[in-house]
């Protein structure tokens, strides 16, 4: 392979994986990829033709669908696992912060975690609402005690007044809040 050929000449560039091929990264790692792709492409094309030279004629969709599938499909694979890889290591973030213990995990317990939190994220009420809560419910005790004359001989129209100052901060509209994915 072409990235184990260069893995020990700069030891700077070159770190345990965080993405791509297992055990190489680099800066350069998708220019390797694409390198070895089409060294690959152009051993399988030139076998190809070499077959051609012996047998019948091979057709381009022939020759796509057993050159370039599968190396799409591996590539369409690699994405994949390094997206799982990313959310498995959020996801390891976010649980160990929550006090929960992942050893390992597969794929499909990956996606699952990462649907849960996402799930109980958008259903957490925020500060803003629950300050709204706290609110409303102090708003209740006091029209409550005044109504039942607790105000210490407090005329009613100051307690209307008072009512009135504190309702508008609770009917104070606000926007809802934009749910990003990110």
């Amino acid at each position: 392979m072409l990235a184990s050929r260069w893995k020990g000449r700069t030891p700077e560039l070159w770190t345990p994986e965080v993405e791509g091929r297992r055990g190489v990264t680099s800066p350069f790692s998708s220019v390797i990829e694409e390198t070895e792709s089409r060294a690959i492409l152009e051993s399988q094309l030139s076998r190809m033709a070499a077959h051609d030279a012996q047998h019948q004629p091979v057709s381009r969709t022939y020759q796509y669908r057993k050159v370039m599938k599968p190396m799409l499909e591996r590539k369409r694979r690699a994405r994949i696992n390094r997206c799982l890889d990313e959310l498995k290591e959020l996801m390891v973030t976010a649980l160990q912060s929550e006090g929960e213990n992942v050893s390992k995990l597969e794929k499909a317990d990956i996606l699952e975690l990462t649907v849960r939190h996402l799930q109980s994220l958008r259903s957490a009420s925020s500060p803003q609402d629950r300050y709204d809560e706290g609110w409303t419910a102090c708003l209740d005790q006091v029209n409550r005690f005044l109504k039942e004359g607790g105000g210490g001989g407090l005329p009613a129209s100051e307690a209307v007044r008072l009512i009135a100052h504190l309702t508008p901060e609770v009917s104070k509209a606000r926007p809802e809040p934009l749910w990003r994915p990110w």
